[in-house]
């Protein structure tokens, strides 16, 4: 990571105004001793930063600012823009101001609701697309990689913003959604990358010891998905085979959606996640990214060894946060071995 960041606003009136990013050595540690810039990332989150920059440097350019309107990006000294996306809002601190931008997901989720979008068994990339193209006009969000992972689904929605139809379409498909700091929208079936380095407490690359957030062992045998609108329209999954003297445990997912494809695709995919890992696994750790091959990005599977607790398995990073600070540069992650069925999520199983 280059040292050296700065905080670029495009003004929908015309111009430019360009704000350092201080290093923390560059701020009086007297004053603050906070961090200079902060990336939060989730599978399931509307992607948000945090950029400090010099009080004065922000009261020169906050009569120019028109927060619903202008892009703001964070870019490295090399040409490099690791976010972009709308200013939210601002705080002041002693001698810094901390600027929050949320990414290009709010223009697609801020864009007109169409009274009705309705689409019969055609492949989910085609939705996507149409979905993503019907955000704003004087918004900078356009259609990145677009990847088919079925090729017949139904879509009905009424008066919702083209950001909750793309939501939507990906919890039942199965796909993930990222957001480019230029505003592309990539439609994916799974982000991130296979990663060959081993997170354990020995390995280089691992700052804190990683830490066990959560666990839990489930026995679920069914789902059903049921239609939120309509209860007599639900499709089945079997998780794990039972003989006829078995105890069965069912488990539901409610969904906003009366399509008989879209909920079986749903039921389907959640059995067979827990069918996959019945135990579910959330471990946190933080990561230093310049001892790492490559960036560390939301999506990423790494072997993860904590011999300690009879852990060896793939897990997935959920969630992750990227903080430059007096610590130097460092990735704060969540790992688990589901991304559906997840606790405190939108997952219903867990």
């Amino acid at each position: 990571m280059a040292a050296d960041l700065t905080l670029r606003i495009e003004h929908a009136s015309g111009g430019t105004s360009t704000l350092t990013v201080p290093t923390p050595v560059a701020i009086d540690e007297d004053d603050v001793t906070l961090a200079s810039i902060r990336i939060d990332r989730a599978l399931d989150r509307v992607a948000r930063c945090e950029a400090r920059v010099f009080r004065p440097d922000w009261l020169d350019v906050l009569q120019h600012v028109d927060r619903r309107n202008d892009e703001a990006f964070v870019d490295t000294d090399d040409g490099e823009t690791i976010f972009g996306g709308r200013l939210d809002d601002w705080q002041f601190e002693a001698v810094t101001v901390s600027v929050f931008i949320d990414s290009f997901e709010v223009d697609l989720l801020d864009s007109e609701p169409p009274a009705s979008f309705e689409r019969t068994d055609e492949p989910d990339d085609a939705i996507a697309t149409d979905a993503i193209n019907l955000v704003d006009d004087a918004s900078p969000v356009t259609v990145g990689t677009v990847e088919q992972t079925t090729d017949s689904i139904d879509a009905d929605e009424t008066h919702a913003s083209p950001g909750e139809i793309l939501r939507r379409l990906a919890r039942d498909t199965g796909a993930e959604v990222a957001y480019r700091p230029d505003g592309a929208v990539d439609y994916l079936a799974e982000r991130g990358t296979p990663r060959t380095e081993v997170l354990s407490p020995s390995a280089g690359a691992v700052v804190a010891e990683p830490r066990i957030r959560e666990t839990l062992r489930e026995e679920t045998t069914n789902v059903r998905a049921v239609s939120q609108s309509d209860s007599d329209i639900f499709a089945e999954a079997e998780a794990i085979a039972t003989d006829s003297d078995d105890r069965e445990k069912w488990k539901v997912d409610r969904i906003d959606s009366t399509s008989n494809s879209r909920l079986q695709s749903r039921a389907t995919r959640l059995a067979n996640e827990v069918a996959d890992a019945p135990e579910y696994l959330e471990i946190e750790t933080t990561l230093d990214p310049l001892a790492l091959d490559g960036d560390v990005t939301v999506g990423d599977r790494y072997p993860v060894e904590l011999p300690a607790y009879g852990i060896d398995e793939e897990l997935r990073i959920i969630e992750a946060v990227r903080r430059i600070d007096e610590a130097g540069e460092q990735v704060e992650v969540v790992l688990a071995n589901r991304t559906e069925t997840v606790s405190g999520r939108d997952g219903p199983l867990a």
